[in-house]
């Protein structure tokens, strides 16, 4: 027994039709190949059983065809214009301009950085997928490939369009800290806690009790010490901050969750003079302060012991701990303006030292 496959473009093969029978029959295999077809084209088969009578008349005597079944060849075509079209902490959501030849599509993708963990999607004739269930704050290797997909279920794909480095949504900025480089200065230095993914971020400045952005900017990669100089940042006063990161898709800024807001103003400069008995300090005022600390040293780097917590913006040192304050002795101060907002006390900068000697 040998078979005659046929394969045409058209499913009721009138014309154009391909076999294998050759100069010397078809074959006794119950596999076939045929070359010479298009790429990312459907065709259809039907195969016959015959039997050759062989030598001398080589007579065949063919049975009835099988049922047709539809066949597919590998697309030439290529996946264009593969991008990042939206994100959230767990998805990515990829679009691509459609390939010829295709009626569906395939996707391998896995964490960047790791190659044992590759992971399959097949999909329809579709130009756009979101991949869920993604983790946080992580980077992904995506390949899209082109199929051509039979009726029976067959897949025959076409080489792949790769996308590195692909972001999901940062999350909620963490550890957000500020400060001022000096007691005078207009430069704020931002800290936080680090994202490798992001392209940048935002922040935005308020009054302690403002409810419109007086402050706005933006930083760019993964720095997490920015820094910047505004007229509006001069003064003794509390004020509030938040920032978040984002990541760019699409041409534009997708940007995570704010941070929680963090309080700073800059530490009060202290003016000290000589009065009966002690030393008189007085401060700056600090709008938006509740009270102040004041500590104070023998040593300008360490030792600080707090003196007292006090309204006001004046205060006259008699003692250090227990004793009387001692002839010709330095003494370090600084002052701290403090804000509490639920159940967290908020301080300024405390860098700086302003000293003293005492003298009876």
């Amino acid at each position: 027994m040998e078979y005659k496959v046929e394969i045409c473009a058209d499913r009721n093969f009138t014309g154009g039709v391909k076999d294998n029978m050759g100069s010397w029959g078809g074959t006794s295999s119950t596999k076939e190949s045929m070359n010479g077809l298009t790429p990312g084209r459907k065709y259809y088969v039907r195969v016959t059983a015959y039997y050759n009578s062989g030598y001398p008349n080589y007579t065949y005597t063919y049975g009835t065809p099988s049922d047709v079944i539809e066949v597919v060849t590998k697309p030439s075509a290529r996946v264009t214009e593969l991008r990042e079209s939206n994100a959230t902490e767990t998805s990515i959501t990829l679009s691509w301009k459609k390939a010829d030849g295709v009626n569906a599509y395939r996707i391998e993708y896995q964490k960047e950085g790791i190659n044992d963990n590759k992971k399959t999607i097949n999909l329809g004739n579709v130009s756009s997928y979101t991949v869920k269930g993604l983790n946080k704050n992580s980077e992904y290797e995506f390949c899209v490939y082109p199929v051509n997909k039979s009726q029976g279920g067959y897949q025959a794909v076409g080489s792949s369009t790769l996308l590195y480095y692909v972001p999901t949504l940062p999350t909620k900025l963490t550890g957000l800290d500020c400060e001022f480089w000096n007691y005078s200065s207009k430069y704020l230095e931002l800290s936080f806690n680090e994202n490798r993914i992001v392209d940048g971020g935002q922040y935005e400045i308020y009054a302690y009790n403002g409810k419109k952005a007086i402050i706005k900017g933006k930083w760019s990669g993964t720095k997490t010490n920015p820094y910047f100089s505004h007229n509006k940042l001069k003064g003794y006063k509390f004020l509030k901050i938040r920032a978040r990161h984002y990541i760019n898709v699409g041409g534009r800024e997708k940007y995570g969750a704010w941070s929680n807001w963090e309080y700073f103003a800059r530490q009060p400069e202290i003016r000290i003079k000589k009065v009966s008995g002690g030393l008189k300090l007085s401060w700056s005022k600090v709008s938006g302060a509740q009270n102040y600390t004041v500590s104070m040293s023998t040593k300008q780097k360490s030792g600080y012991k707090k003196v007292v917590t006090t309204k006001k913006t004046s205060y006259t040192v008699k003692k250090y701990g227990k004793s009387k304050l001692k002839n010709n002795k330095k003494y370090y101060f600084s002052v701290t303006a403090n804000r509490k907002v639920g159940k967290k006390t908020y301080k300024s900068d405390d860098t700086y030292c302003w000293y003293l000697t005492y003298r009876k």
